[in-house]
């Protein structure tokens, strides 16, 4: 019997195809199945996926997964034709005479970047175009698998659009239908503002057989001016809401106070006919001479110009005349239960109505005018407020209401994610017109705000947002230990925080770099390190002399040292006090080999013949000097 040897990497290989297939992954590129033991999987992920960090090891014919081999893909931020990709971004603006003033914008977001899988962007389209051609604008879009849906495509309004991956998605969770596209009051009149007409089988003739008879038609209200405040009925028309067959549509302006309503006051939805852009009004500021109406902001705005006020309530209202200092006047219906006086604001004169203890007797129209074309109409209606401030959406957020949504009473915002953070006004109060004093605000992850150490700037690239990246910086003469930018990461900074020491150097390193014979003086030298800019005197050992710039200082780079060395020479030979005797040349230090003579002043002369001497190294060449003597 024969028995033939087995190839034992074979026997403990792995199969490629044993992956379980919700790791995501795919045959690669050349076809390879089989792993011998000790090899690691070439990963090759399904669409949607990403190649993660994690390795599979193939050990004694199984293998060993250290973590999910393929993770979702992050999103690019491409360009989109005839739109762009955005993020939304609160403003606001205050005006002296209608306070602040609050809108969204949409700035763009820079191509070529990236999204995280889960994260948000919105789609922008240009002016005549829509997203998808479906009417609605500033849509919101989710990076999934790494792509955005729904499909972000601009198409002008009506034209089809069908995308098999849209309609395999939910859509209805990722669509904001409530979008409102408002532009800024100066682009009011845009070819963007139509009316779109839905008509279902128009063309159709009823039968006895239907069960029902056929949908009227009806017209979309996509008025884009946000001072403008549309009705149907008593209810506020919102962008993109249906209009009846025959229905009308009313105007107002959202300050009435300030603003003026130029253009139709109402229109109706007739015979399937869309509105045209020129049937909207708009809401122009107030020119010179106009009057402008201060009212109180927690107002409740009626139909028809129509204050509601709550029963019992007192209220201040301020009138002036743009550009003038003349006073205004007030027509009122009921003069002896109301009180008028004069007040100076901001260098205006104006006249301010006050009502106390409001009642029905207080219904009625009101006036302030400067002249008969120069006027302000508004009508006053005494109301009890029946109906509390809606619930918000609690998926984010744990709200706290008191009150149960009564007037008055508030909303207080939290993040249930720990890593978020309440970015807006974390408090609202419930308004007397059943609105709240603003909207929510977001949870946000945001990172926490980094301490500066001595000498240190941090600058942020996106506010503490996730993504952000926070770079250190340290000011000279302090340098950097550490990383030199971190990463904002669920809701903390990925590395840890830099240093930024003195620059200094050590005294060992001092020793490394100077000349034979040369050392520093330690007078007063108390550690092994000094500081930037230290400077120690050099001096020579053995009786040597030091020849150069006798310091040393701690720069930037190490310590600083000019040429210098130590050398050999005499001290000036002169030991006692000889005032007749001359030494030429004469100096405190001569070097190795150089020479002096010796003379008297006239009138003496020298004691020996000893004229000249030679400087042998640290002594001269005679140790005795000889001295001056009269003639």
């Amino acid at each position: 019997m024969y028995f033939s040897a087995l190839d034992i990497s074979l026997v403990a290989s792995c199969d490629s195809k044993d992956i379980d297939p919700s790791e995501g992954t795919i045959l690669s590129d050349d076809g390879k199945t089989r792993y011998l033991n000790g090899e690691y999987l070439t990963v090759r992920c399904r669409e949607g996926l990403t190649p993660s960090e994690s390795k599979a090891r193939c050990s004694r014919g199984e293998w060993v997964i250290s973590g999910k081999l393929c993770v979702e893909s992050s999103c690019n931020v491409v360009k989109i034709d005839r739109g762009a990709f955005t993020q939304q971004v609160q403003n606001s603006k205050w005006n002296m005479f209608s306070g602040t003033k609050r809108w969204t914008e949409y700035e763009k977001v820079t191509v070529g970047s990236t999204k995280s899988p889960g994260s948000s962007l919105y789609v922008s389209c240009n002016e005549g175009y829509t997203f998808q051609g479906k009417g609605s604008n500033d849509v919101e879009v989710k990076c999934r698998s790494g792509k955005f849906y729904p499909n972000p495509v601009c198409l002008i309004t009506g034209v089809p659009y069908e995308d098999e991956e849209d309609s395999k998605q939910d859509v209805s969770s990722f669509v904001n239908q409530g979008s409102d596209r408002r532009n800024p009051p100066e682009n009011k009149a845009v070819d963007r503002a139509i009316s779109i007409v839905h008509e279902e089988n128009s063309n159709r003739q009823p039968s006895v057989d239907d069960a029902v008879p056929p949908p009227a038609c009806t017209c979309t209200y996509i008025g884009l001016d946000d001072d403008v405040i549309a009705y149907y009925g008593t209810n506020v028309l919102e962008y993109g809401q249906e209009v009846k067959k025959n229905e009308k549509v009313n105007f107002q302006c959202r300050d009435i106070g300030y603003y003026r309503l130029n253009g139709r006051k109402e229109i109706t939805c007739e015979d399937c006919r869309p509105w045209h852009s020129a049937e909207y009004p708009s809401c122009v500021a107030p020119t010179t001479g106009d009057v402008i109406i201060r009212f109180p902001n927690d107002l409740r705005y009626l139909p028809g110009n129509t204050l509601a006020i709550q029963k019992g309530a007192t209220i201040t209202i301020t009138c002036l005349v743009n550009g003038f200092t003349e006073l205004p006047r007030w027509a009122v219906p009921n003069p002896r239960i109301v009180s008028v006086r004069d007040i100076l604001l901001s260098g205006y004169r104006g006249r301010v109505l006050y009502i106390s203890n409001i009642s029905e007797q207080h219904n009625g129209q009101y006036e302030c005018y400067r002249y008969i074309n120069r006027k302000k109409v508004f009508n006053i209606q005494v109301k009890v407020p029946t109906t509390n401030c809606s619930k918000f959406d609690e998926r984010e957020f744990q709200i706290h209401y008191d009150k149960l949504q009564a007037v008055n009473s508030s909303a207080s915002f939290s993040c249930k994610d720990k890593n978020k953070k309440v970015v807006g006004p974390n408090v609202l109060t419930c308004l007397i017109n059943g609105r709240w004093s603003g909207n929510p605000p977001r949870c946000q992850t945001m990172c926490p705000h980094l301490n500066e150490s001595e000498g240190m700037h941090i600058s942020y690239t996106d506010n503490f947002n996730e993504g952000s990246i926070a770079s250190f910086h340290c000011v000279f003469p302090r340098e950097r230990t550490g990383i030199s930018r971190t990463t904002c990461r669920n809701g903390e900074w990925v590395d840890p925080m830099p240093t930024c020491t003195l620059l200094s150097c050590s005294l060992d390193s001092l020793f490394r770099i100077v000349p034979e014979n040369v050392v520093p003086v330690m007078d007063n030298v108390t550690s092994d390190t000094l500081p930037f800019n230290y400077t120690l005197q050099l001096t020579c050992d053995g009786g040597l002399r030091i020849s150069g710039i006798e310091t040393a200082t701690c720069g930037s780079e190490g310590w600083q040292i000019s040429r210098v060395q130590c050398v050999a020479g005499c001290p000036n030979p002169l030991k006692t006090k000889d005032p007749e005797l001359l030494v030429e040349p004469h100096k405190d230090f001569y070097r190795f080999g150089e020479s002096v003579t010796l003379a008297c002043n006239p009138g003496y002369v020298l004691s020996s013949e000893v004229v000249r001497l030679m400087c042998l190294g640290s002594t001269w060449s005679e140790t005795q000097l000889p001295h001056c003597q009269e003639e």
